[in-house]
């Protein structure tokens, strides 16, 4: 665990894969777990102690949907789509690129606003490439993780002005997250980065389920 550590420290670090990580996926994985689970408790303990910290949940977002369309929204799409769009373009090639946009298209066609950034974003990662500008990649995936805190502010139920505390715990938790999930999609490739997520989406869900089932 502690060479994992090391290992992932290097990478938000530099930005590079020194070497490959020698463990088999799953080992990988349950490293990345304990690390983000770790990272997300202590947070949270700090939050509270110095916001006396009691954000609002998410629910909202799943007013009057069936259970098996919160599943669908939670554990498959929002997974597999954040990852195409939020990590799959710090490999910085033009597919990659391609690939994320399209994935922001159909994660944000109802938000013009956002879609343009998005829109903005991938195309400037492109003149990147077409000049041929040496861009230090730690840039680019922390460039990401930040787009990737910044973006949950949406899915919670409180006024992210008024609430300083809430939207640091949320944004700094998902800058963590991002970093986190590009290191395994760099380490494991784009498929295991998703299912990583999915495996962390299944905690709120199952808050969610127990929630569900208590009304």
């Amino acid at each position: 665990m502690i060479k994992f550590i090391r290992d992932f420290y290097s990478f938000i670090k530099t930005g590079s894969i020194e070497a490959e990580n020698k463990l088999t996926v799953r080992k990988f994985l349950v490293r990345a777990f304990i690390l983000k689970l770790s990272f997300y408790v202590l947070l949270l303990v700090f939050s509270y102690l110095l916001f006396n910290f009691n954000y609002g949940n998410s629910d909202f977002l799943f007013k009057d949907k069936t259970l098996w369309i919160v599943f669908l929204n939670m554990i498959i799409l929002a997974p597999i789509l954040e990852e195409l769009t939020c990590r799959l373009h710090t490999g910085l090639k033009l597919y990659q690129i391609i690939i994320s946009l399209v994935g922001a298209v159909i994660l944000f066609h109802n938000s013009w606003l956002i879609l343009s950034f998005f829109v903005c974003y991938f195309f400037l990662l492109f003149l990147i490439l077409k000049i041929g500008v040496r861009v230090n990649r730690s840039y680019i995936i922390y460039s990401s993780a930040l787009i990737f805190g910044i973006l949950h502010i949406d899915f919670y139920d409180f006024n992210w002005l008024e609430n300083f505390g809430y939207t640091f715990f949320v944004v700094i938790t998902r800058i963590f997250s991002g970093l986190l999930f590009t290191y395994v999609f760099y380490q494991k490739g784009i498929l295991f980065s998703i299912l990583f997520h999915i495996i962390w989406n299944m905690m709120p869900f199952i808050s969610y389920l127990l929630r569900y089932f208590e009304t």
